[in-house]
């Protein structure tokens, strides 16, 4: 990773420009899709582990305008990472679509960002947790979920 929102894939090119980690996903989507690559022989080309391929290729396939938060260096990918684990997690009200969802909390993270500076994932978990138990008041954070590490 360099900075926020690019990806250095060949540190060692001296010519190499650092591109968007969104154009990252993009190709790992191309390789897949256009190359007939598997996610294991993507992961052994670009030096990454399977279930992260999987991962990028996926993060590919939302909107743009979630994208563009990426692109811009309002959102990570650790931030996508952790949204998309949420929306597994937490199964959220029926009446949101995951695409909703996962809208919305990445609205609401750049919004607090650029309110109060850096998001973290922590505080992210804790926005998920109240959006996905609005009408259960005595829902208490943090649940016992196993995958929170906090």
């Amino acid at each position: 990773m360099c900075g926020q929102g690019t990806y250095l894939d060949n540190e060692n090119d001296e010519y190499h420009v650092p591109v968007s980690i969104v154009d990252v996903w993009a190709e790992y989507a191309r390789l897949s899709d256009e190359e007939g690559w598997t996610q294991e022989k993507i992961a052994d080309a670009k030096g990454v582990s399977r279930p992260m391929v999987s991962f990028r290729v996926k993060l590919h396939q939302l909107s743009d305008e979630i994208k563009s938060y990426v692109t811009q260096g309002l959102l990570t990918e650790t931030h996508m990472r952790r949204i998309s684990e949420l929306l597994l997690e937490l199964h959220f009200s029926p009446w949101l679509t995951s695409d909703q969802a996962m809208l919305e909390l990445a609205e609401k993270a750049v919004y607090d960002k650029k309110k109060n500076g850096d998001k973290s994932v922590r505080v992210l978990d804790a926005d998920a947790f109240q959006t996905n138990h609005q009408e259960s008041p005595g829902a208490v954070w943090p649940p016992s979920i196993p995958f929170l590490r906090l």
